[in-house]
């Protein structure tokens, strides 16, 4: 999907529906983690951003916004 999907995802009010996103393996960037942690729409229980390379300090910023979901990174 890369950064440009996730942007797209993020920007739509419809993206409040959501409670399980995965995003394993998409070649996601640090631009994305900004735009899902920046996202007013998103309120997940679960996300999925194995497989991109992200280590403690990107995964960091969606801990803080969704506190209560499961990150797997």
């Amino acid at each position: 999907l890369g950064d440009e999907a996730v942007r797209e995802v993020v920007r739509t009010r419809d993206a409040a529906s959501l409670r399980w996103l995965g995003l394993a393996d998409n070649g996601l960037t640090r631009e994305a983690v900004r735009l899902l942690a920046a996202s007013p729409h998103l309120d997940l229980n679960h996300l999925d951003v194995r497989g991109n390379g992200f280590g403690p300090a990107e995964l960091a910023p969606l801990h803080a916004r969704f506190p209560n979901a499961v990150i797997e990174g």
